[in-house]
């Protein structure tokens, strides 16, 4: 499941917050929050160059966890070809 939160497109996931009455403002606010993260990584106290993260919603916080379930709120308005069934803190896919 982990996977899932990183390979969210940030910019579709930006496209889909105007439905839910974030724009403005508050849509600049996010558009900071998911491309304004550069990330460093450490190994052996070297130090890489800042690379920007282009996808992905941050996991251990609510804001993240919010973000992903925006993102697929609308899973079963989109899929044709396959029976979603989407519970509290599970989806489903079948014939």
């Amino acid at each position: 499941m982990s996977k899932a939160f990183v390979t969210i497109s940030n910019s579709n996931l930006l496209k889909k917050l105007p439905q839910y009455g974030i724009c403005d403002k508050e849509l600049r606010l996010f558009t900071d929050y998911l491309f304004q993260r550069p990330m460093v990584v450490s190994y052996v106290s070297c130090l890489s160059s800042k690379q920007e993260i282009l996808t992905g919603v941050l996991q251990g916080v609510i804001l993240g966890l919010l973000l992903f379930i925006l993102f697929f709120n609308d899973l079963t308005d989109v899929v044709d070809t396959a029976k979603i069934v989407i519970y509290e803190d599970d989806t489903v896919g079948g014939e």
